[in-house]
């Protein structure tokens, strides 16, 4: 399935590449709708659907197209479409790239961070997050699994948890995303259980740093944990994230040189 979504997006890259000077009208049917909404499971009638001009509703979902000259330009009247249609989620394909947006997040006037309602950002010609284009489908925001809502609360987290500072962010939000796609992957999907964050216990993160880090010491094990601890421990008291030792019990691989230190 993996490949099938990298397919997608090739795909949508490639027709975006193509169709520079299409009108908004025609780069919504063409790209949004012939493209994006038939592969990504928009087309189901399982939930309401209302369709415009240059848009299409599904729930709480307001996906759009846009030629603005500046993404940013584009965003931002996508952001009140969606105020306009009270819709909490949204995704807009402009021909910069494809944001998927969450009008329940709350901003932090007190930090940085821009774009503080964006969850998840694709722009073709740069390393953004690519990798997680299967969290735009339909299954993964208004279906079952609902498994957008882990990256929301990440960029919840970075807007009012995150004690770090902006330099460092990229670091934490790395690691939390790539731990966060694991657990769906191997473990289970968000759905609709009170608070799923109960159920990631700690061997999940030393099966992630087994199976899906480079990591080859006791530093780079600790440093993963800690990029994630505070993140769970807002989330869940489980207890499972509390104790920083348990990294070095676990990975005794790392210490047998004597002059391991913690």
């Amino acid at each position: 399935m993996e490949n099938t979504y990298k397919g997608i997006l090739k795909e949508i890259q490639t027709a975006v590449s193509q169709s520079v000077n299409l009108a908004e009208e025609e780069f919504y049917q063409k790209i949004v709708r012939g493209n994006f909404i038939k592969n990504m499971g928009y087309e189901r009638r399982d939930l309401c659907i209302k369709e415009y001009v240059n848009a299409f509703q599904k729930s709480n979902l307001l996906i759009m197209g846009s030629v603005e000259e500046r993404w940013q330009k584009g965003l931002s009247a996508f952001v009140r479409k969606m105020r306009e249609y009270s819709c909490k989620w949204g995704i807009l394909l402009h021909t910069e790239g494809i944001w998927l947006v969450n009008l329940d997040i709350i901003p932090n006037t007190q930090n940085g961070f821009t774009n503080s309602q964006v969850v998840l950002e694709i722009r073709y010609r740069m390393n953004t997050d690519q990798k997680y284009f299967k969290y735009f489908s339909s299954e993964n925001i208004v279906g079952e699994k609902r498994n957008a809502y882990f990256f929301k609360d990440i960029i919840d987290y970075r807007n009012n948890g995150y004690k770090g500072n902006e330099k460092s962010w990229p670091a934490y939000e790395s690691a939390l995303k790539r731990f966060l796609d694991f657990y769906v992957e191997y473990k289970g999907d968000y759905g609709d259980e009170e608070n799923i964050y109960d159920n990631i216990k700690f061997p999940t993160f030393v099966e992630f740093v087994n199976d899906r880090t480079k990591c080859g010491s006791l530093k780079s094990a600790r440093n993963s944990f800690f990029y994630i601890k505070d993140f769970m421990q807002a989330r869940t008291q489980n207890g499972e994230f509390d104790d920083p030792d348990r990294v070095k019990k676990v990975f005794r691989i790392f210490c047998l040189n004597t002059r391991c230190r913690m």
